[in-house]
């Protein structure tokens, strides 16, 4: 019977931890799981405590001090020898069917693979349409239908997705880490979307990538996560991770080596947010998110004398 093991790095208030724990280890599937590892990264918050209190499935509770998700992956991953590892979210509800998707897919598709299931997004309060025009995949949700298929896409969602035994090698191999970037947890951390850059690799690499429709999860959304702050916060984020591309620098005219075009983007944006950001909210945050995107650019390109003085 194949291995598999659950990866759930966790940080922050324990109670989402402690609801996410019960409901997936009350799952009918349980029993094809070797065990759960949580890696709690940052603070203390009683993550050991709900590990150990729970009975119904082998918890391994991991701490690291250093915060940071694509950090608390790898320590994970360090932990497991098993020959397929999912990641879950620490906040996510599961459908009865989400494990009993994954091992099934695990045992007819193998190790050539890496795997992904929907996640169906729970709203504290329903948003309107236009604003989820701004939000990210994790907000938004994802869905790529009610049957399993294979392709060369890399769409899954950082909250539930799964790795074979063979594509952590091989990615170990080829590019020293699995998981790697600047993702550090909390609403003021680094880039995002380090698990799409891992699935580019491993389409580069030959791997494919296969769609678990019966693995889907729920992630719930509070109404902070709607908020005109906290989606711009998001595309601060997303100009830090899209800084890295070099190419995005490579312009004639310049100011303190970041191109004249991000900063008039920002400069533009910034004042067209400012004075519509009262009268029309919608309008405000096309304009707040391409300030706050820019406003990443330029976070992110520090010049390297500046980086080691600090």
């Amino acid at each position: 019977m194949i291995k598999i093991d659950i990866i759930i790095p966790h940080f922050g208030d324990v109670l989402p931890l402690k609801n996410a724990i019960n409901a997936l280890t009350q799952l009918p599937s349980i029993s094809f799981i070797n065990k759960i590892i949580v890696v709690e990264n940052g603070p203390l918050s009683g993550a050991k405590e709900v590990c150990e209190h729970n009975d119904k499935a082998t918890i391994e509770h991991i701490y690291t001090p250093v915060p940071g998700l694509s950090n608390a992956r790898n320590l994970g991953i360090k932990h497991s020898d098993a020959d397929y590892l999912i990641f879950f979210d620490n906040d996510l509800g599961f459908a009865d069917s989400t494990l009993e998707g994954y091992f099934n897919a695990f045992s007819d598709c193998g190790q050539e693979y890496f795997y992904g299931g929907p996640v169906e997004p729970v709203y504290e309060t329903d948003p309107p349409e236009w604003k989820l025009k701004f939000v990210p995949p994790s907000v938004k949700g994802f869905s790529q239908g009610d049957t399993n298929f294979i392709s060369d896409s890399a769409e899954f969602l950082g909250g539930n997705h799964a790795l074979s035994r063979k594509s952590i090698c091989e990615l170990q191999e080829h590019f020293g880490s699995v998981y790697e970037g600047e993702s550090a947890t909390g609403k003021d951390g680094g880039g995002v979307g380090e698990e799409h850059r891992l699935q580019r690799k491993l389409l580069t690499l030959g791997f494919k990538s296969c769609y678990v429709a019966d693995a889907k999860v729920y992630h719930p959304v509070p109404q902070s996560c709607l908020t005109h702050e906290w989606i711009c916060n998001r595309r601060f984020r997303r100009g830090i991770t899209d800084a890295s591309n070099q190419k995005m620098f490579e312009s004639r005219f310049k100011i303190k080596g970041i191109p004249f075009w991000v900063w008039r983007k920002f400069i533009v944006s910034r004042l067209i947010e400012k004075v519509l950001i009262k009268v029309n909210p919608h309008i405000a945050l096309k304009w707040g998110v391409q300030r706050a995107w820019s406003a990443g650019v330029k976070a992110a390109h520090v010049p390297k004398t500046e980086k080691g003085s600090q």
